[in-house]
């Protein structure tokens, strides 16, 4: 099966292992960038991929520490 361009909130709180409202907090502050399609809020798979990146980083550069 082909990966999915956009997933739901819901999916994306599954992925990171979150729950649902956690997840939309996160959209509502930016954090995880979102958009309206189909008037459902849907986040990018490339936008999951600079979040990982970002998270990566950022707990490479705690453990250098």
């Amino acid at each position: 099966m082909a990966e999915q361009m956009y997933y739901k909130v819901s999916q994306v709180a599954e992925l990171l292992g979150i729950s649902r409202s956690a997840a939309y907090e996160l959209v509502r502050e930016g954090v995880i960038p979102a958009v309206h399609l189909g008037g459902m809020l849907r986040v990018s798979r490339r936008a999951l991929e600079e979040l990982d990146e970002r998270l990566s980083g950022q707990a490479q550069q705690e453990a250098t520490y």
